[in-house]
C-alpha cells in the first residue's frame, strides 16, 4: 500500500494498472469490494489511520483485483445484495 493514497485509491490503483478501465467503473468497484470486507468507513482513510488488520484486508483486496468479480443482484426480500464471485 502507498500511504499516500487512501484505502480506496490503492485498491484503484491496481485495477488501473492491470487494465486500464474507465474511472467510473474502477472506483464503484474499490468501493464495493472493501464494503464487503467490512471497511465502508474507512474507505477514505490513509494506511497510517487504519488497523493493521484493515490494512491487510486493503491489501489483498489489491493483490487480487482481477480474481473477485464483482455481481450486484436482488435476493428474494428486494434488498440489494452483494457478492463475490470464488
Amino acid at each position: 500500500m502507498l500511504a499516500s493514497l487512501t484505502a480506496k485509491q490503492n485498491v484503484q490503483m491496481s485495477w488501473e494498472l492491470h487494465d486500464r478501465p474507465r474511472a467510473a467503473e474502477v472506483e464503484g468497484r474499490a468501493i464495493a469490494i472493501l464494503e464487503a470486507v467490512g471497511l465502508a468507513e474507512q474507505i477514505n482513510y490513509h494506511p497510517q489511520n487504519l488497523s493493521g488488520g484493515q490494512k491487510q484486508r486493503v491489501a489483498k483486496r489489491s493483490t487480487q483485483c482481477k480474481a473477485l468479480p464483482v455481481v450486484f443482484d436482488d435476493d428474494n426480500n428486494m434488498q440489494s445484495g452483494l457478492h463475490l464471485a470464488h
